[in-house]
């Protein structure tokens, strides 16, 4: 499972780019700090204060058991691990602070299986990267010890930068001590983003995986419904060992293994629904593409500027790139709003329709309503009507009614399309 750890800080231009980005990096879990809006289509949860949320887009195979939220984080309970996305102001007090890190320490003690704990949590700590401890550091530390939770983030790279202010990490993930080599490929992306966070992404391994010496192997499924057994057999064929040659057990099983799984990849696909590398949201064009390169190019520029003090040039620049692409991202959105506008009054079953369709189709839970209050919607939708009574035959009616003329007909045939010439 690939999950993207993101704080889009209020951002609009983050919030666009980001349905981008989990498309380019095939995003299957997304963990949000100060989202901007809700994100659709798939699963969103946040917490009660809206600060921190966790998206699920509908384009993986991920399965919910249950979730939960409170006023500093939002949890989902999935097979392998249950994952927070937590978000801890800097405004608050020490001792707000320590309210809010033992509220999450309680319901962590309360979840089975393995945890990921992870968001803003703007605290120091030199685990993490940062040069200094301080006390709200300590705090997560202390908690994450009595919970048995270990700081997965390696390196140093910052995760927040602010023009003019040194590089800081307050984004950390933490996960359980026996499930920390579950983690695999855990990194700061080097993207522009649209954000003042840099995004996080790393891998999960589940359960099913097991090691053999130094590697890790995990198992594959593959679709048996659409299983070429005859396919099967002939890759099997083609590979039979030489039962003559004296070979170690070792060597026979995997080799065998290997037979095996050759054989299945060419006769039936994999299952699950793998996610298209290279997709691209609707909006998106080569021109945003270019400009999102160039807002990159400007920002390494001003970071590397930062360290002569003189950077006024370079942060001009850099303003300027961020603002072409906020608006190019903005006009190529109202363009395809128009044109999907006209294609529905066009073609009502077209691709406005199927955007509809996919939408409704993505949620996942239906709204918490009474038995009462259903059955009063239901009843306003579908009115009951008055009992009629039984059929009975037609009477021949007594009133006259005036027939058509010659004229009236032959004026009735000449306005239809299709008019027959005599």
């Amino acid at each position: 499972m690939k999950i993207l750890q993101a704080n889009l800080h209020r951002s609009r231009i983050a919030d666009d780019l980001l349905s981008q980005i989990v498309l380019e990096h095939c995003v299957d879990l997304v963990i949000i700090c100060e989202q901007y809006r809700v994100k659709q289509p798939g699963i969103w949860l946040e917490n009660e204060d809206k600060t921190a949320a966790i998206w699920i887009p509908a384009t993986g195979d991920i399965r919910c058991l249950g979730d939960g939220r409170g006023s500093c984080y939002v949890y989902v309970q999935l097979k392998e691990f249950t994952i927070f996305s937590c978000y801890l102001t800097p405004n608050d007090t020490i001792e707000a602070f320590q309210h809010k890190i033992d509220d999450i320490e309680d319901i962590a003690r309360q979840m089975h299986g393995s945890l990921i704990v992870a968001g803003d949590f703007n605290s120091r700590a030199e685990e993490w990267g940062m040069p200094t401890t301080n006390s709200r550091g300590r705090k997560i530390l202390n908690m994450s010890a009595r919970v048995g939770l270990v700081v997965a983030n390696v390196g140093r790279a910052p995760t927040f930068q602010r023009m003019g202010q040194t590089g800081t990490i307050p984004d950390i993930t933490l996960v359980s001590e026996n499930s920390a080599h579950r983690i695999l490929d855990w990194k700061v992306l080097d993207i522009y983003n649209g954000s003042d966070h840099e995004y996080i992404s790393f891998s999960t391994e589940g359960s099913s995986a097991h090691h053999v010496g130094n590697q890790i192997r995990t198992s594959h499924r593959w679709n048996v419904n659409r299983l070429n057994q005859n396919r099967l057999i002939g890759e099997i064929d083609r590979s039979q060992i030489d039962s003559n040659e004296r070979t170690s057990v070792e060597s026979v099983v995997s080799s065998t293994m290997s037979t095996i799984k050759r054989a299945c990849d060419a006769s039936m696909p994999k299952s699950g629904n793998p996610h298209r590398r290279g997709a691209e949201v609707y909006w998106w064009t080569d021109e945003i593409s270019a400009l999102r390169e160039t807002s990159l190019r400007y920002r390494r520029h001003l970071t590397r500027a930062r360290r002569s003090g003189n950077f006024a040039t370079q942060e001009e620049e850099y303003k300027k790139a961020k603002k072409l692409l906020n608006i190019a991202i903005r006009i190529s959105k109202r363009n395809k709003w128009k044109s999907l506008c006209n294609d529905v009054n066009k073609d009502p079953w077209g691709l406005g329709y199927k955007l509809v369709m996919k939408k409704l189709r993505s949620r996942s839970t239906l709204p918490d309503i009474d038995e009462g209050h259903m059955d009063n919607i239901v009843k306003t939708l579908f009115p009951p009507h008055p009992i009629r009574p039984a059929y009975t035959a037609l009477q021949p009616s007594e009133e006259h009614f005036e027939l058509f003329s010659e004229d009236e007909l032959t004026k009735a045939i000449g306005s239809m399309k299709n008019r027959m010439k005599e």
